[in-house]
């Protein structure tokens, strides 16, 4: 994932699971639906941060739009933005969940299809950059390139995308059932 993008879609993913759950949302006593929120924060931290970072540590130059050398970033820059992109997810979905509640179906909506459109139209700017894998200084003297597509650096992308695609369907199921346990439901039990 190029570095501006995992913000956009870290919003949209988490906006995705407010959707998702829109009418538990607006059926909830408590304000919050604490173990959705836990589920989108656990996402966003266990799989979509370390998705993103993988490119930024295997890829660097290409999750930079080979706009720089990514030797020249310093490592902490890249983990505050790999932490970012983890805690947007969660705030995606607070956010999400905030206009469910309130029954805005249009900024819901919204906040799923704005940033994908946002990260969609950037992707297009730098598709020609997107599609070859290299360094900053191979893509800057136009020698060593390979494609992206059938390398290394397309099959890591695949990789990921599955993963991030199986983790979502988890997280959906995983409160989707009848029953589940939630912090909501253990207090009520406990009183």
């Amino acid at each position: 994932m190029p570095v501006v993008l995992g913000p956009l879609v870290g919003l949209a993913l988490g906006a995705a699971l407010a959707l998702w759950w829109r009418t538990e949302a607006i059926s909830e006593a408590a304000p919050v639906g604490w173990s959705r929120l836990y589920v989108a924060a656990l996402l966003g931290a266990l799989v979509y941060a370390p998705t993103c970072a993988l490119f930024m540590i295997v890829a660097g130059d290409w999750a930079l739009f080979y706009l720089t050398d990514s030797k020249s970033v310093p490592s902490a820059v890249l983990l505050v933005v790999a932490l970012v992109d983890g805690a947007v997810v969660a705030g995606g979905f607070g956010a999400g969940y905030v206009a469910a509640r309130r029954r805005a179906l249009r900024v819901l909506v919204a906040l799923v299809t704005g940033p994908l459109v946002v990260s969609a139209l950037i992707a297009f700017a730098f598709a020609s950059k997107l599609r070859i894998e290299g360094t900053a200084q191979q893509v800057a003297s136009g020698f060593g390139l390979r494609p992206v597509a059938g390398g290394p650096l397309g099959m890591s992308i695949l990789w990921a995308w599955a993963t991030m695609m199986l983790a979502l369907f988890v997280a959906t199921r995983s409160l989707d059932q009848p029953g589940h346990s939630s912090p909501e439901n253990d207090r009520r039990d406990a009183r």
